[in-house]
Order: C-alpha cells, then structure tokens, then sequence
C-alpha cells in the first residue's frame, strides 16, 4: 500500500446530473482526465470554513481575489519600470486632429521613447503629455503593496518577519529557537497535523504517524548542552545514549572512555623513590 502525493490543481469533485455539490460530500473526483471513486483518494481537509464546502474552502480559491490583486500590483509596478514612467499617459490636443495625423504622432512618439526612459522627445502641435492611473512609487502605493505582502502571510499563517516583509509585527524574536517554534507553531503545524492524522488513518494497528520537527526549533550548541546537562544531570529524565541519539550521534561503545578516571596523585619520598602514601 502506498500513498501517492496528487497535485490539488487537477483534483475536481464530479458533478452529478442533480448538482448535488455542496449539499452531499462528493462520490466521486476527477483526477486529471480520469474519474475515481471517493474511496480511492485521501483528501487533506487542513482549512475547514463553517458553511463553505470542503472542495470550495482551500485557501486559494478563498484568497483568490487578494493574491490577483497583489499580483496585478507588481505586475503594474515591473510596467512602470519598463516603460520608464506611468504605464497609463496619453498625447492631448485641443486641436481637432485626424485619425491618420493622431497615429502617426503616436507611433512617433512610440519610437522615440523605444531609445530608453532618458531619451526626451519633443512635443509639437500644440500636443500635450498627460500622466494617468496610481503611480506605484508614490508612499500609498508602497504602502499598499506592503500591506498586500503581508495579507497574503495572514493566510498562510506565515509571521511578517519570516516573509521580510516591511511591516514587521511588534514580536522580537531573542533567538533562533524561539522563531523557528513559532514557525512551527502557527505555520507549519497546520500541515504538519493534517498530514499526520490523513497517513495514521491509514497505518494497520493503530500506529501513528509523527513528524519530528525539532531541527527546526534547535537553538545554538551552547543552549544544546545545557539542556542535556540539565537531562541528563542528578535527576535526569534520559540516559546520555538518549541524549547522544537527540544531537544525531551513535551511541558510545565504552561510556568510561568519554569520561576516564582522574589519576591518583601519590607522593614521593625525599629519596626519590616512593613510599606508597597517596596524597
């Protein structure tokens, strides 16, 4: 038996001829071009939303408004920059011009400013350049586009400072370990969970199935060995193997070679040579 990862983009509920969707769980999906019974797929219900059907409450279809607009805002942004100013501008005229005169001053003006944003053209006719639409550089435009970054963590459950996004929340994190369990924490334990629960269901015997998340919150050597040394110390919770196999080593053949016995001083006699006494 095994599980095969599908991508969620080309699973579809199949309708049926009653439209059932939404009101009845669905018997059957399409997968790709191939229709499989319900029974064959094991689906990640990770976002459930109250009074939203679970093959229209993933996080995309929940958010696509907001990611379009967040992609439309660079997409504008990487124009603006191509084009060497604001994407939306016209050549005004008073003046009353034909259809042939206007085209011909337009693409003019398109060659012209094909040699690059510094090259200046010159404006005859009583023609004039008029600038439209949002400029992206403006401080509200940056703001906003900031803003979209971080909505777009909001959704995923992904901290501003883990996106390096501007907008930062007011958490200071004192060290790794600290971020890396709150990553864990509030972002990746709503995948981690779902893919736990969806595989154990699966597993004979009641075994359960559990991601091992701590190279993600270790901290630094020093914070390591102080654990252990707290562990493994006069009333320890764990053997030094134990403690061995946490930091990822083997387990020590002879324990006494890690830690051998202090010599016993002896003292010697004025002569020379030692009368037996230890000191």
């Amino acid at each position: 038996m095994s599980l095969i990862y599908t991508q969620p983009g080309i699973v579809m509920p199949a309708v049926s001829a009653f439209g059932n969707i939404g009101l009845l769980p669905p018997s059957e999906y399409w997968v790709g071009q191939e229709r499989r019974p319900a029974e064959d797929l094991v689906i990640l219900r990770r976002s459930p939303q109250p009074g939203i059907s679970e093959e229209l409450g993933g996080v995309i279809r929940l958010a696509r408004i907001g990611f379009a607009a967040a992609l439309a805002a660079e997409g504008y942004a990487s124009r603006y920059w191509q084009a060497g100013g604001p994407v939306d501008k016209a050549l005004v005229s008073e003046n009353n011009m034909p259809d042939s005169v206007a085209q011909e001053n337009r693409d003019r003006w398109m060659q012209r400013r094909s040699h690059g944003p510094d090259y200046i053209p010159v404006l005859t006719g009583g023609m004039d350049y008029k600038m439209y639409g949002v400029d992206p550089t403006a401080e509200s435009a940056v703001e906003a586009r900031r803003e979209m970054v971080s909505d777009t963590g909001r959704y995923f459950g992904i901290g501003s400072s883990l996106l390096n996004s501007p907008n930062q929340s007011s958490q200071t994190y004192s060290t790794t370990e600290v971020e890396g369990l709150y990553l864990v924490t509030f972002t990746l334990r709503n995948y981690i969970g779902a893919l736990e629960d969806a595989i154990s269901d699966q597993l004979p015997g009641g075994r359960q199935m559990d991601m091992d998340t701590r190279r993600l919150t270790a901290g630094t050597q020093l914070s390591q060995a102080q654990a252990l040394q707290l562990l493994t110390g006069n009333k320890a919770v764990m053997t030094p193997d134990e403690g061995r196999e946490w930091l990822g080593l083997p387990p020590m053949e002879n324990p006494e070679e890690l830690n051998p016995p202090a010599p016993t001083p002896v003292v010697v006699a004025p002569g020379g040579a030692s009368d037996g006494r230890q000191g």
